[in-house]
């Protein structure tokens, strides 16, 4: 029994200074040194997928904000490309159902300022006018801003 546990102890001292021998210490630092470099290379890529990722959403939200004006816009075009002639992409079968749907838009975009051009569009005459003429600045403006 003491022949075996003898025979253990030198081989497990045989088996440790065999493994220690196997890596010197400098190439056990560089080994370390390396994946601490990884490491930090894999986080500074997080951050910039992050940080690009962040600018895709505000992109992508200011699109759409873009889009809903310029929609908007093509809405409120409505009489005049059918005085010229131009097949509109929105049918009304009224005006009042055309001013309608501009108060309804406006309220969907949630646009205050939209809301009350539209209102001043409703009282008709020479307001109307005005305020349809303001709603087209408005729009391209918010078009405008929005895409830059």
């Amino acid at each position: 029994m003491k022949k075996v546990a003898l025979f253990l102890v030198v081989f497990l001292l045989l088996l440790l200074s065999a493994c220690s021998s196997g890596v010197s210490q400098e190439q056990y630092n560089k080994a370390t040194a390396d994946i601490t470099a990884a490491q930090s290379q894999v986080q500074s890529l997080q951050s910039q997928v992050q940080s690009q990722q962040t600018s895709k959403d505000a992109m992508t939200k200011k699109n759409a904000v873009a889009s809903a004006y310029a929609e908007f816009f093509d809405v409120l075009m409505y009489p005049a490309w059918n005085q010229v002639g131009i097949t509109p992409r929105f049918t009304y079968t009224s005006y009042t159902d055309w001013l309608a749907d501009m108060n309804n838009r406006a309220i969907s975009i949630g646009d205050n300022e939209l809301s009350n051009y539209v209102q001043q569009l409703q009282q008709g005459g020479q307001t109307a006018t005005t305020a349809s003429y303001n709603l087209m600045n408005y729009c391209m403006s918010k078009i405008e801003g929005n895409l830059k």
